[in-house]
């Protein structure tokens, strides 16, 4: 459902946009998208977009970054909220995403960018334990950037990441 509705999105973009679609319009809809998921669940979305027009975020596979973000705060998050911002900070963008959810255990923090790892707290939610390790793969080794975890059980989680950004043109 989620490729169909980004695949249309990209599909009506000016074509000189879809090289590095996931800009300001496409993380607009990607948030669009995840709040329509977040209403079902009674969770609240806000989010806080920040983007000098000259700058662009790497390329099409951060969407993934954000899309696993906010799927696992969308799945971790009953009640409460959700909340999202990108912002510029000198040469770096920087993406946080936070819940109000069931947060992680202090001694799962360590591994959830591990393969196939699953906090103990995440059984009856679906998943693999795929997402955070291909979220910190594409953030640590592709774009050299950094991934921060803040949670408290029982209150929520809010990840940070930092990565250069990229002057159009440049």
């Amino acid at each position: 459902k989620f490729l169909k509705y980004l695949s249309d999105y990209v599909s009506a973009m000016p074509k000189n946009d879809v090289v590095s679609f996931c800009t300001n319009h496409a993380v607009n809809a990607l948030l669009n998208y995840y709040a329509e998921s977040a209403e079902n669940l009674e969770a609240d979305m806000d989010w806080h977009i920040e983007f000098p027009k000259d700058t662009d975020l790497p390329d099409t596979d951060l969407c993934s970054v954000i899309g696993n973000l906010l799927e696992n705060a969308a799945k971790y998050t009953d009640r409460g909220s959700i909340s999202v911002s990108i912002s510029t900070r000198g040469k770096n963008a920087v993406l946080t995403v936070s819940d109000t959810g069931r947060g992680i255990p202090k001694k799962d923090q360590k591994r959830i960018f591990d393969r196939f790892f699953r906090a103990e707290n995440s059984s009856g939610v679906p998943g693999t334990g795929l997402g955070l390790s291909t979220v910190h793969e594409i953030v640590t080794r592709r774009y050299k950037g950094k991934i921060k975890v803040d949670s408290t059980l029982g209150k929520g989680t809010t990840f940070t990441i930092t990565l250069p950004l990229v002057t159009k043109g440049g």
